[in-house]
């Protein structure tokens, strides 16, 4: 049976073709290229079921993939989806190369093909270039995740940049959720996250308070709960929280010890320990906070938001009585149906999944004439509004993934269709992509990605954006100088650049 192709592993093909014939031509070192993002996988290829194909990897050194011979009549996998080699079982891309065998066959975590295989962006490759490891969440967060245990290297993780909302624990080798810090709990490895002079010194979040001891910080939501946090049982004192006084949008419950949150008082769950807060004849004459409304039986407070939206929120059901339902005009941005008097939101109207019982929000008449509301545009049809962000995206969320009539991908309507703010168009002119993933490094417009480099060598980055020396990769300043190479050519690190 002859091998059958996808056009993706055809272009794969004929780039590398030509990158070895000018590696050949050079006859020099072979140097490290400009990284050229690895296209989405359609199918894994592996086993001897044709000769085998040599393709390049990063460092222009030949690796060896077998393309697996495919079935004419096989199924087709989802876009962000790979075909094991057996023809027979689709995994999710974020599956592929993760150190878990997923398909029945093993194929998702062949070594050769792993090895060439370029992680999602959310993702960083173990050293042994055959892993992908969640970043930054799983990176020197001391648990051993890559087989090869290459995150949690030392020499490696001394140099690593804690993300966001992170912090390095004394060490050097370890970063902790900046909320776990001095919050009675050790996760550091070397406990310096809990060290009683270094907690006592600091100040805890707004949203929490210091235990007596001075050293624990504890949410202020735990305080006087009637279940113990502080390691020195002050959170629960009995004549603290009965002299405590409760924030504004809180209210005592009847045992004057427990403060609770007015949103919950009356809503038909208990959250005082005594119960206090479902008392029927206190919450019959306990008036609903803003934005809350009480039920006919006049005890339960409820949303407006959830008058007559077609789910029954009361214990009574008063909630969807359908004749004061047709007396009760919406709320601002919902609209009625006319059978059942039900609000839906207008962002459901005319989006191609029936909200109404009888379908009249999706009534072809009556779509023709709709305004989709604001930040959403009209399919091609006329029929569907999707939001503006999710039209003429290409290969970044899928073809055809919005519209029913497909128009949401195709090239003639696209081409004339204008991106919203902060996209911008691809290149092959009927794309759009995010002005911060355009020019980013990664190949991210539909074509040649010799197009795409071209076409950001002469495009401006922004003002909240750099270009790297190579000329065709832009990178958010925030981004420059943070300790991790983001440019292809490491430019963004450059010493000179991040002399402080």
């Amino acid at each position: 049976m002859r091998a059958i192709l996808s056009p993706i592993m055809m272009k794969t093909r004929k780039r590398f073709a030509t990158q070895r014939r000018a590696l050949k031509e050079k006859k020099t070192r072979p140097q490290p290229y400009t990284a050229r993002p690895t296209p989405a996988v359609e199918h894994i290829a592996t086993g001897p079921a044709s000769p085998p194909a040599y393709y390049f990897n990063s460092y222009q050194q030949p690796f060896r993939i077998s393309i697996l011979v495919l079935q004419r009549n096989a199924f087709p996998c989802e876009y962000n989806q790979v075909k094991c080699a057996n023809g027979l079982q689709c995994v999710y891309n974020s599956k592929f190369c993760d150190g878990v065998k997923h398909c029945a066959d093993g194929s998702d975590e062949d070594g050769e093909v792993c090895k060439a295989y370029v992680c999602p962006e959310w993702k960083r490759k173990c050293a042994d270039g055959q892993q992908c490891v969640d970043e930054p969440y799983s990176w020197c967060d001391g648990n051993v995740d890559c087989k090869d245990k290459s995150d949690e290297d030392p020499g490696f993780c001394r140099d690593y940049s804690c993300s966001d909302y992170k912090q390095k624990c004394s060490n050097g080798l370890q970063c902790i959720s900046q909320y776990s810090v001095c919050d009675g709990h050790e996760d550091c490895t070397d406990k310096s996250d809990e060290d009683p002079d270094f907690c006592r010194a600091r100040e805890c979040d707004s949203d929490k308070v210091k235990c007596d001891d001075g050293i624990q910080c504890i949410y202020k939501s735990d305080v006087c709960n009637k279940y113990t946090h502080c390691n020195d049982k002050s959170d629960e004192d009995e004549n603290m929280c009965k002299a405590r006084i409760c924030e504004p949008y809180e209210t005592k419950c009847a045992d004057n010890y427990q403060c609770l949150n007015i949103d919950k008082v009356c809503n038909g769950y208990t959250n005082c320990n005594d119960e206090s807060d479902e008392d029927a004849v206190a919450c019959k004459e306990y008036q609903c906070p803003s934005g809350r409304v009480k039920c006919a039986d006049g005890i339960e407070c409820v949303r407006i938001d959830r008058i007559c939206d077609g789910r029954e929120h009361c214990r009574d059901d008063s909630d969807e009585d359908k004749v004061k339902c047709k007396a009760r005009e919406c709320p601002y941005g919902s609209r009625k149906c006319d059978d059942d008097y039900r609000c839906i939101n207008e962002e459901q109207w005319c989006d191609g999944r029936t909200e109404c019982s009888t379908g009249e929000d999706e009534d072809p008449h009556m779509c023709l004439d709709y305004e989709c509301p604001a930040g959403f545009v009209k399919c091609k049809d006329g029929l569907q509004c999707i939001r503006a962000f999710t039209m003429c995206t290409g290969n970044v969320l899928g073809p055809g993934s919005e519209c029913k009539d497909g128009s949401d991908n195709d090239t003639d309507h696209c081409s004339a269709y204008e991106c919203p703010v902060y996209f911008a168009k691809c290149p092959n002119g009927h794309q759009c992509v995010h002005q911060s993933m355009i020019c980013s490094g990664e190949q991210m417009c539909d074509g040649e990605s010799e197009d795409e480099e071209q076409f950001c060598k002469t495009r401006s980055c922004g003002d909240i954006m750099s270009k790297c020396d190579n000329g065709y990769q832009c990178v958010l300043d925030f981004k420059t100088c943070d300790g991790v190479a983001d440019c292809a050519d490491s430019s963004d690190e450059d010493p000179d650049l991040c002399v402080e």
